[in-house]
């Protein structure tokens, strides 16, 4: 039994998403931070202009959960179709969905599913953190992931099929009581899926496709560098589609021999598609169709793989890729990635129409970015107005904004095109469908200029809040900061106060902490009154 009290906040933000929790028209930025829940809304200052945007973070709301936080994923449900629910994953193997109560201004519950005692009587091995997983097209399945061991939960998804609706109206018309907006879960082995597929690495939903489709990275033999003369590129990618009722898979396609230290998979949205597999020494990206595009980015590509001559040869780079930050920016043609030592690169994806043709790896000039500090960057949240929170490891987590230098033209090159897109749709006969045909086209290749724009324009990075991570810290003293008898001819209220001096951060974002009991004020000046029966302090609103 362990007896402690908590007089500190847990302040290193682990998880993070941006999603419309509270309001249909603005996203919140949700944190977890150890068992603290926080939420915040991103507000506009007064001083900002239209060149020089100003916005900060703004704490809604915090909750003390029983339980650490292990990962955040929204979801939109038939409940609510215009606000998301929040799924909340803690140890070990359970999670809860929670929404926002209008009425008493604070979170409810909606489930729990708890997993625990199923997996661990399913394995030998002792229960650790697992993985929380969401079908993002649709959101019509998660998963938990513990090793192996997969535990799905079934929701039922927003239907826009006339058929469909009707059937609905006719059972509105019955007496019957609401149904859940989730089915039974079940919990099956990674093994059944695939026949081929033996110890799981890692896997994720993809985008894009009409039915469940999970991506999966596996390996069958144990390999590490000692033994890469022996045996190299163990890993195997297969690219699932999942039944929920016959709770089986159809096999869409299959890659073998890929290099050992693949661990990652990062699904890409619209308009690039497709996965970009992360190693430490090389990505590699797979489209819908299975074609692969590999970049080798350091000189060590060569020694762990046989098919290094498959590799597009950036090595000169010099990159290491491990604990990296992959964040593909929205409606760009570009993905970010942030290194653990906070360096910022562009993966250049340079399409054909829908198809890519070539992908190379940009370096980003520190100019777009000197006010950003990152150090071993985490999950990233996506904004309202280009914006994106950082959860950052060993520093300060930053809100920061992705401008485009030509940002005017693009925005009003965007609007033209859509409003020719909108009235070529109000103006289109149903019953044609040539024409139908004719406005698909149309509209594809507008949305293919609109791109092109944007692809070419310049990127910088403005730097707007931050949230302070007082972590993490590897020891720590006591000491009195405060021994001044008189501050300002007045007895200082802190004299000889016992506070607690502790080291934080890493590299460039090290600091030094001084926790104290109370607080310390700095005193600019003093005014000595006679007779004082009352005070008020005044705030000014920023």
């Amino acid at each position: 039994m362990d007896a402690y009290r908590e007089f500190i906040d847990p302040s290193k933000v682990n998880n993070c998403v941006g999603c419309n929790f509270i309001s249909s028209t603005k996203k919140n930025l949700i944190v977890g931070k150890g068992s603290l829940l926080q939420i915040f809304e991103t507000i506009q200052l007064k001083q900002s202009t239209i060149n020089k945007p100003q916005y900060r973070l703004k704490l809604i709301d915090q909750f003390k959960l029983q339980g650490t936080i292990t990962d955040l994923k929204s979801i939109r449900t038939i409940e609510n179709p215009n606000l998301d629910y929040l799924m909340v994953s803690t140890k070990y193997a359970k999670f809860s969905i929670i929404k926002w109560d209008h009425h008493l201004n604070t979170i409810a519950t909606v489930s729990l599913h708890y997993y625990e005692h199923c997996i661990q009587n399913s394995t030998f091995e002792k229960l650790a953190v697992s993985e929380l997983i969401l079908e993002p097209t649709y959101n019509s399945v998660s998963c938990l992931r513990f090793k192996n061991l997969l535990c799905f939960l079934p929701f039922e998804v927003i239907e826009d099929d006339e058929d469909e609706e009707e059937e609905e109206e006719d059972e509105e018309d019955e007496d019957e009581e609401p149904r859940l907006f989730y089915d039974s879960s079940f919990i099956i082995d990674a093994t059944t899926l695939d026949s081929s597929i033996d110890t799981v690495v890692d896997m994720q939903f993809l985008h894009n496709y009409r039915e469940p489709t999970i991506a999966v990275l596996s390996s069958k033999q144990e390999v590490w560098a000692g033994n890469l003369i022996k045996s190299k590129d163990n890993i195997q990618f297969q690219v699932l589609t999942l039944d929920l009722n016959l709770k089986s898979t159809i096999s869409v396609f299959k890659i073998d021999n890929l290099p050992y230290e693949i661990d990652r998979i990062i699904p890409l949205p619209s308009p690039l598609n497709g996965t970009l597999l992360v190693g430490c020494n090389e990505l590699i990206h797979v489209d819908n169709g299975g074609v692969l595009k590999r970049i080798a980015v350091n000189k060590f590509t060569r020694l762990i793989t046989a098919s290094f001559k498959s590799f597009q040869d950036q090595s000169d780079l010099n990159l290491k890729l491990e604990n990296c930050s992959v964040v593909p920016i929205p409606d760009d043609h570009r993905v970010l990635l942030i290194l653990q030592t906070g360096e910022f690169y562009f993966i250049n994806f340079e399409l054909d129409g829908k198809s890519i043709k070539r992908i190379h790896i940009d370096n980003v000039d520190k100019k777009t970015y000197d006010k950003i500090q990152l150090n071993h960057p985490g999950e990233v949240a996506i904004l309202d107005k280009n914006m994106l929170f950082i959860a950052n490891s060993n520093g300060n987590s930053p809100l920061i904004q992705v401008r485009y230098r030509d940002s005017s033209k693009t925005s009003d090159t965007k609007e033209s095109k859509l409003n020719k897109i909108e009235e070529k749709e109000d103006n289109k006969d149903d019953d044609d469908n040539d024409d139908d045909d004719e406005d698909d086209l149309y509209k594809e290749e507008e949305e293919e200029e609109t791109q092109k724009t944007i692809s070419k324009s310049h990127i910088e990075f403005l730097y707007h809040d931050e949230l302070i991570n007082n972590g993490p810290s590897s020891t720590f003293t006591l000491g009195i900061c405060s021994k001044e008898k008189f501050k300002c001819n007045l007895p200082n209220p802190n004299y000889n106060e016992v506070s607690i001096l502790s080291n934080a951060g890493t590299d460039s974002q090290t600091k030094l902490n001084i926790i104290t009991p109370t607080i310390q004020p700095s005193i600019s000046s003093s005014l000595t009154f006679s007779q004082v029966n009352r005070m008020w302090n005044l705030i000014k609103n920023i």
